[in-house]
Order: structure tokens, then sequence, then C-alpha cells
């Protein structure tokens, strides 16, 4: 899993819906309010909602806007 940064906009955690279709190590690009991003899925969110992608703070930053924290968000699973 590796060492969490909340400054690497890379990182995304999934909710158990989606568990078993993005695998650790899958690649998303989530496009929200203020922009897209490119993530991998490094963990799972058991807390969180059944459709919840858990972002870090410059994930969120990228794809919701400044002071949001949360948005909704297009998520495109990328082939390998």
């Amino acid at each position: 899993m590796g060492v969490y940064s909340s400054e690497d906009e890379t990182i995304a955690a999934v909710g158990p819906a989606h568990d078993a279709e993005w695998p650790c190590g899958a690649d998303l690009r989530i496009c929200g309010p203020a922009g897209c991003a490119v993530v991998q899925r490094k963990d799972g969110c058991p807390g969180c909602s059944a459709y919840v992608i858990d972002l870090s703070e410059a994930g969120v930053l990228k794809v919701c806007g400044p002071g949001s924290g949360v948005c909704r968000a297009r998520i495109q699973p990328m082939a390998r």
C-alpha cells in the first residue's frame, strides 16, 4: 500500500460497492466540477457509503475545488 500523503493526488480508496470491480492497483479517471485526476485505487474504504470514492486532500482539491471536500464526479476505469 505505501505511505499515505495528503499531497499525493493519485491516491484513492473505494467503497464496498466497487470493491471487486476496481481492485487495488486499478487506475481511474475522476472528473468533477474543478477538473479531472487520474488516481490509483490503493485501499478500500469499508466505512464509506457504497458508492463513495475517498480521495486524498490534494485529489479532492483537484476534482472538487477549494473549500468543498465532497462533490459529485464521473468515474471512468482506465485500461491497463
